[in-house]
């Protein structure tokens, strides 16, 4: 509360293709419009602790749809945010972590984490509710990262936040993967060849970890296309474009009177690794309660003080 807050926007179809659309939120009305894959930003600073957000997408065509939703406000004045300028980065960049804050001057305090174990630890001053960090990623450090900026209050209760990044190795490896026929029928056997290079081109050993997916198993679950659809972009999968070869005739007569798809755009992966990231919470973490503080206690005193007093009133 208090603070600039970013809202991801994520609209597309139910097949799952994007949706260029233009978007109408709030009672302001305020007109947004997503990228080619359907993604949008909205800066909102709430002043209150819960916010009900309506929010209008109709695309070019005049298709329609609405929803709303509540967003639930943390309204603590010692609350704040971590934001990082990436999701993915490679070995050797750096991350750039900005700090927002209620407060004008405090100090806080940020742990890197991999695999549940503090890495690096850093500090950030806060000076007119903002504050900046760069962090430098050795060659050593990749992975899933978890960031965790926290601040220790007067009373020992700690509050904070997290950002989850993921960084790449900058020599990352190379996985090609060739199957020994196109087609199958159901229930043969299909033999899967993989060629794991380094980037100059040399093989490496190396364990792998295979998943299948089938894209009708979408249609089985709860629908979410457009989360899906960023995460598979991410993956560099199932949301490639598609391509279609003819022989002659080059376009057949069915496919004038009743024409395919248009081809989905190429995925913004950084625009969707954002998004994706959004939501990762990172691992779960104690959190130190030292018991109500003096604030708490007194008021504790004089609510039973009235009660005390309310009591006596109707002897």
């Amino acid at each position: 509360q208090g603070v600039e807050n970013i809202l991801y926007v994520v609209t597309a179809y139910p097949d799952g293709r994007p949706a260029k659309t233009k978007l109408t939120l709030g009672r302001d009305r305020q007109q947004v419009e997503t990228s080619e894959v359907g993604i949008a930003k909205v800066k909102i600073t709430p002043d209150k602790a819960k916010l009900q957000m309506k929010i209008s997408a109709e695309d070019e065509k005049g298709v329609k749809a609405a929803v709303v939703r509540n967003l639930r406000i943390d309204r603590r004045t010692d609350a704040f945010l971590l934001r990082t300028d990436q999701a993915v980065y490679k070995t050797g960049d750096t991350v750039k972590l900005d700090v927002f804050a209620a407060g004008n001057k405090e100090r806080i305090f940020v742990d890197v984490i991999k695999d549940r174990r503090a890495v690096l630890m850093k500090s950030v001053d806060i000076e007119q509710g903002k504050g900046a960090l760069a962090l430098d990623l050795p060659a050593d450090l990749f992975g899933t990262l978890e960031l965790r900026g926290y601040r220790i209050q007067r009373d020992g209760n700690i509050i904070g936040d997290t950002k989850v990044i993921q960084v790449k190795r900058a020599d990352s490896l190379k996985i090609e993967a060739k199957l020994n026929k196109e087609t199958y029928q159901p229930g043969e056997k299909a033999l899967l060849d993989f060629v794991v290079k380094r980037a100059d081109g040399k093989g490496v050993p190396a364990a792998l970890g295979l998943s299948g997916v089938d894209e009708a198993v979408f249609a089985l679950q709860e629908m979410r296309p457009g989360l899906e659809r960023i995460y598979f972009a991410i993956q560099e999968e199932i949301l490639k474009p598609r391509y279609q070869l003819h022989t002659q005739p080059p376009v057949q007569v069915q496919q004038l009177i009743e024409p395919g798809p248009a081809p989905m755009p190429e995925p913004d992966l950084e625009e969707a690794a954002v998004v994706l990231f959004a939501g990762a919470e990172g691992t779960d973490i104690p959190e130190a309660n030292v018991g109500p503080g003096f604030e708490q206690k007194r008021q504790l005193v004089r609510e039973r003080k009235r009660e005390h007093k309310h009591w006596l009133q109707e002897l």
